[in-house]
């Protein structure tokens, strides 16, 4: 399952498994990422033209994605950080594109994972309560 979206996300379960040592550790990891707002704070930042709250939300976003393995999201994350260096960049909208639709394939799929792992748990449990 946690395979399976790695691909889906452009990234590497293995070295994130390596990194994070066991499958639960992961889960809670990618549990917490449904609530981390940099994506959500560097568009408004970036939209009120604020350079450096959006630069930093968007350098946090680039982090975690790297992080957590979600290479994707983290390649979009560091092109848009790395305009930055130059001043506050005019970014396009293909790159918006690209960065929202990356970043919402990784929100998908946590919910996916996570709905996998609740059903397999109840499926436990009604199965305990069948014997």
């Amino acid at each position: 399952m946690l395979k399976v979206f790695y691909r889906k996300v452009g990234g590497d379960y293995r070295d994130v498994h390596y990194r994070l040592e066991d499958d639960e550790t992961i889960l809670l990891f990618l549990e917490n990422f449904l609530r981390e707002d940099s994506y959500r704070n560097f568009l408004m930042k970036y939209e009120a033209h604020e350079k450096k709250e959006a630069y930093r939300y968007i350098h946090t976003l680039k982090g975690v994605s790297l992080n957590l393995g979600f290479g994707d999201l983290f390649r979009i994350s560091e092109e848009i950080a790395n305009e930055f260096r130059s001043g506050f960049p005019e970014l396009t909208v293909d790159q918006f594109v690209v960065l929202e639709r990356r970043y919402n394939t990784v929100i998908e799929g946590i919910r996916e994972v996570l709905q996998k792992v609740i059903d397999n748990k109840n499926n436990t449990v009604y199965n305990q309560f069948q014997q």
